[in-house]
């Protein structure tokens, strides 16, 4: 108890997460020992280089630290080739223990200048391999939002030894002289030798093996041994210069002022000390405090822009005030506060944030990519920043004041690099995310025709599959069916040949005729030239034939022979043949008039629009509609328009024609749709939404505010499934409901990304959608830092939640404060899910809520109330509950009804006399569904739409039926119980329970026998239904031919 309070405390307090304790640790103590042996080190060092020289060698120091420093990193890099992380880590410390003793014992015995020049160039050194050792420890093991976090605490250790270090010189000096400050800076040493091997061995299986990762393209890493190949690591090079420079222009400066007042090294000592130590107090503070949580709130940003923007307002006020006062009183103290802010304010937020730029680059070059900045890039900034110096100690006609005015030229050229290189930043970890997602922006908004998704689909060594497949094709995407036939032609053989030859002359596909001619040219029809030369004479003939001839097909007496003309009319190269196509459209046989449809979207002839329009409406010629109205595309969208502000159609009508529009290839399809957001109802709103996502459309700044409010509504409704769902998750019989709401929670949280797809980075988005939960924290970490850039704190605030796979519990909680729920016993849970408003949650839900509400006494006036609702599927549960534990309270309330509600109230309860034997209920059906292999992929609810469409019929033993009608020689046959045995033109069928036939397995039949074996309850779902189920689904395509192929070979076997 006691360490899961102290475990909260730590959470709260250092903002760490579970499992970051022992880590954390661990390297902040080492950062702490090894911020005790720097302090000592410099405070010595730096005092005992000002006492024994003048403030003119300062340059030449510098310059020495550049050159030490970049030899010392090539010895450590030539030793990365040949042991590991750790063991470099371990040697480095070794090295800075075994230099730092010998330095300084040759000071304390001699107190040569050289052993004061040596010690203050080598205190540098004590930064390059903390640099490349202790923070490339740090860069390995944690991921981007943990550097964000966790960077600055740990930085917290070597401020706090700073603190007592720096504070306790001047103590110190009243008995010891400021060469002993080295055995304190050795005894720190020491300490940290004896944490390194603790630290390895921890993190052993994380800081020696490189983890592969996708975040960015190999390239970068392979360009990482050329810093100059690559923009983003050229601008972490230069970054690092800026720094450097402005640390030692102001300590040239400061030092300079303090040599002046100042010639005793102890006094020296005593006063850098208690200076350094002042400013390390508000260090460790803000560091420990404070550092992390603005980094992690306000962005990378703000922390790599407060160094040089505050140093310009100091440089500023010190450059005018110098200017007009000369360098006395306040010109020092603005020299002062620049010093305090490269101290505090780089150790703060631009060290650690120039640290989370490594984090972006893979994990297997990042510690390359670090060493070459700590070594290269730091060596040029010390020997340029000594250089520079001693140019302008050297340039007579500059003085201090001068030296600000450069200084801000240096500073604005510091900004610039800030500013790019954080747009290469977010362009590297977009990039990251894209890469994640796979996520590739199609300018063919609607899908073009091109044929390869559908030749995946086909295997032409199964010839069975292969039928099944073209035959789907021919009805639901026959411009692509065209195309395919031609493709496969030329390299078919056997059976498959004979297909497409076939399929060729029943629908007059005249575009067939220049291949056919390549054919025979190539002598490509092996034994079937006389074949190939009769169809392309036949289609010859088609397309070339009279108009009167045609006209008269098209009113023969035979639905072939006008099905045929209905298909040639696609290519039919005649004025008139519009006219023929208007009489077609008006055909009583549906699979005409099907034909004739998209023979209209081909010729695109206005006469015809209204016709197009006329059989998108209708259930049983809408996906041959859609797809001619997507042909003739942008001009039939005003007509469209139309439809969508009428108010006497079915919602199914309104969401097809909502799709319809989005499939057209047109710009101005986003301004129609986004229009009618406002002014229809929730589940079509929701189906203009995704229309819009497919399309990949992205709304302007200043709709934003409106799709935050229909995020809001989502999310409460969200946190209310979630109550839901903890208030009955432990009632007997709650299965089918939890399920159900889960289903529900699902798809709100999917409408949310991708409402917050259309206004923020697609890519992220799509990778919270599609990938967050199975990604590493690595990659989960770039995308939550390219959000934190992209995304207002107030929209991530409602969905953050979402992407944490929290507990339905917890997700409440998250929400207690904006939506706050109430727990409810479960009956009136349940009555509130009975009476939320339908355009919240799904038919289906409230359905499963009423099944279970009858469980409990009382139920039946809450369900009194729901008789008349107008989905069929909800209606019939309620009616049926009633039915059962009251029927009086039917007929009671019946009689108080009107004429139309009383005879459709009466209408659905007289079938339940046969419930179970001539009928099922549709709750029941949708059960019998989810036992097939196809439909059990479906979603449940639109499951349910197509249930509640379907036609219910009844066979007793023995009886059968004779069926010519293409209605229902096309249609889809389902056994809910008892067995069938069907004959088409092909052969016989047995079908069991649950199991379905489709003509579309063998081809076109032009009469169906149906039989029942047993007494049998089957259902019958239009072919024009089904088609529109699969259309534009690929996934669904390809698991249904799989199905037919698989029902074929099994009767084949039989």
């Amino acid at each position: 108890m006691a360490a899961r309070k102290l475990n909260s405390i730590s959470a709260k307090v250092f903002n760490l997460k579970k499992g970051e304790e022992k880590v954390v640790a661990l390297l902040t103590c080492y950062s702490f020992f090894m911020g005790i042996a720097y302090a000592y080190f410099y405070t010595a060092s730096t005092s005992l280089f000002i006492g024994k020289f003048e403030i003119g060698m300062l340059p030449y120091a510098y310059m020495g630290q550049g050159v030490v420093n970049y030899f010392v990193w090539l010895l450590f890099k030539r030793l990365q080739k040949y042991m590991s992380f750790s063991k470099v880590f371990v040697a480095g410390g070794i090295f800075l223990f075994v230099s730092v003793v010998v330095l300084s014992l040759e000071y304390i015995y001699n107190e040569s200048k050289f052993s004061a020049y040596a010690l203050f160039v080598w205190y540098n050194i004590f930064l390059l391999l903390n640099g490349i050792g202790f923070w490339g420890i740090a860069a390995k093991i944690f991921n981007l939002s943990q550097a964000k976090r966790l960077f600055g605490l740990i930085g917290s250790g070597e401020i706090l030894a700073r603190v007592i270090s720096f504070l306790s010189v001047p103590l110190l000096l009243k008995s010891i002289k400021t060469a002993d400050l080295f055995y304190l800076s050795i005894g720190g040493l020491v300490i940290c030798l004896v944490l390194m091997p603790i630290i390895t061995r921890y993190l052993k299986g994380q800081i020696n093996v490189a983890k592969p990762n996708l975040s960015v393209d190999a390239q970068h890493g392979k360009n990482s041994e050329s810093i100059f190949k690559n923009r983003y690591f050229l601008f972490i090079f230069i970054l690092a210069l800026f720094p450097l420079f402005a640390t030692f222009y102001v300590d040239f400066i400061f030092l300079g002022q303090v040599k002046i007042q100042f010639v005793n090294a102890k006094v020296i000592s005593g006063l850098i000390s208690v200076f350094m130590g002042s400013m390390s107090v508000a260090e460790f503070i803000l560091k420990t405090f404070v550092s992390g949580r603005v980094m992690t709130k306000y962005g990378l940003l703000l922390s790599l822009l407060l160094l040089p923007v505050l140093l310009a307002f100091s440089t500023t006020l010190a450059a005018v005030l110098g200017t007009f006062y000369g360098t006395v009183g306040l010109f020092f103290s603005f020299i002062i506060l620049s010093r305090l802010f490269v101290r505090v304010v780089r150790t703060l937020f631009f060290d650690p944030s120039f640290q989370i730029l490594y984090q972006p680059v893979p994990i297997e070059y990042r510690l390359g990519l670090q060493s070459k900045v700590e070594g290269v890039s730091k060596s040029i900034g010390f020997i340029f920043a000594g250089g520079m110096l001693l140019l302008l100690a050297r340039a007579k006609f500059l003085n201090v004041v001068m030296y600000n005015y450069i200084f801000l030229v240096i500073i604005a050229a510091w900004i610039w690099v800030s500013y790019q290189l954080f747009h290469e930043y977010k362009h590297l970890l977009k990039s990251a995310v894209a890469k994640l997602t796979a996520y590739v922006v199609n300018d063919d908004k609607t899908g073009s025709l091109a044929i390869s998704q559908y030749l995946g689909m086909i295997d032409t060594h199964n010839v069975k599959k292969t039928a099944a497949a073209l035959n789907l094709l021919q009805k639901i995407a026959p411009s692509a069916f065209n195309l395919i036939l031609l493709r496969l032609l030329p390299k078919s053989q056997g059976s498959l040949h004979n297909i497409i030859l076939d399929k060729l002359e029943q629908d007059n596909i005249t575009i067939a005729v220049p291949v056919l001619e390549f054919c025979l040219k190539n002598d490509n029809p092996t034994g079937m030239t006389s074949r190939y030369a009769e169809l392309k004479t036949y289609l010859v003939q088609q397309q070339r034939a009279d108009y009167k001839i045609v006209l008269q097909q098209a009113r023969s007496p035979m639905a072939a022979e006008r099905l045929s003309v209905a298909h040639l009319m696609a290519f039919y190269q005649n004025y008139n043949g519009y006219k023929i196509l208007n009489e077609l459209l008006h055909d009583d046989v549906i699979t005409v008039r099907n034909a004739a449809l998209m023979a209209s979207g081909n010729i695109k002839k206005r006469e015809l629009w209204p016709l197009m329009i006329k059989g998108l409406l209708n259930d049983e010629t809408a996906y041959a509609a859609i797809h001619a109205i997507k042909h003739v595309g942008e001009p039939l969208l005003p007509y469209l328009d139309a439809l969508l502000n009428r108010v006497d159609l079915s919602k199914n009508s309104y969401i097809r024609v909502v799709k319809t529009i989005a499939a057209i290839n047109s710009s101005k399809v986003e301004p129609l749709l986004i229009a009618h957001l406002n002014l229809v109802e929730a589940d079509i709103r929701n189906n203009i939404f995704t229309a819009l996502h497919n399309r990949h459309y992205h709304f302007p700044a200043n709709e934003h505010q409106m799709l935050k409010e229909y995020i809001e509504n989502e999310i409460e409704t969200i946190a209310w499934i979630s109550a839901a769902i903890l208030d009955i998750e432990i009632e007997a019989g709650a299965a089918e409901l939890r399920k159900s709401l889960e289903l529900e929670l699902r798809f709100k949280i999917g409408l949310t990304f991708k409402l917050l797809s259309m206004m923020y980075d697609a890519n992220v988005i799509r990778f919270f959608i599609n990938s967050f939960e199975s990604s590493s924290p690595e990659e989960r970490a770039y995308a939550m830092e390219v959000l934190d850039m992209t995304v207002p704190a107030d929209i991530k605030k409602l969905f953050m939640p979402l992407l944490n796979d929290l507990s339905n519990a917890e997700l409440v909680q998250a929400y207690d404060d904006s939506y706050n729920q109430q727990r409810l016993a479960v009956k009136d849970r349940l009555i509130d899910i009975v009476n939320k408003d339908y355009t919240k949650i799904n038919y289906w839900t409230k359905a499963m809520a009423v099944n279970l509400l009858t469980t409990f006494a009382g139920s039946d006036e809450v369900l009194q109330a729901q008789m008349l609702s107008h989905n069929k599927l909800y209606c019939e549960t309620v009616l049926w509950q009633l039915y059962n534990s009251n029927p009086y309270l039917i007929d009671v309330v019946t009689q108080r009804l009107n004429t139309a509600d009383r005879d459709r109230v009466l209408e659905r309860t007289k079938r339940f006399k046969n419930i179970n034997v001539k009928r099922y209920l549709l709750t029941d059906l949708v059960s019998l569904f989810k036992q097939n292999v196809f439909f059990k992929s479906l979603p449940m609810f639109e499951l349910m739409n197509l249930c509640e469409i379907a036609r219910q019929q009844y066979l007793a033993q023995g009886e059968g039926a004779n069926l010519t009608h293409e209605h229902d020689t096309e249609a889809l046959y389902f056994v809910m119980k008892g067995q069938l045995r069907i004959t088409d033109d092909y052969g016989e069928h047995h079908l069991e329970s649950s199991d379905f036939y489709w003509f579309v397995a063998q081809g076109a039949t032009w009469s169906l026998n149906i039989q029942a074996v047993f007494d049998t309850a089957y259902v019958k779902i239009s072919a024009s239904a089904m088609y529109e189920l699969l259309a534009g689904y690929d996934n669904r395509i390809k698991k249904m031919i799989k199905v037919l192929t698989v029902i074929a070979d099994k009767e084949a076997v039989l």
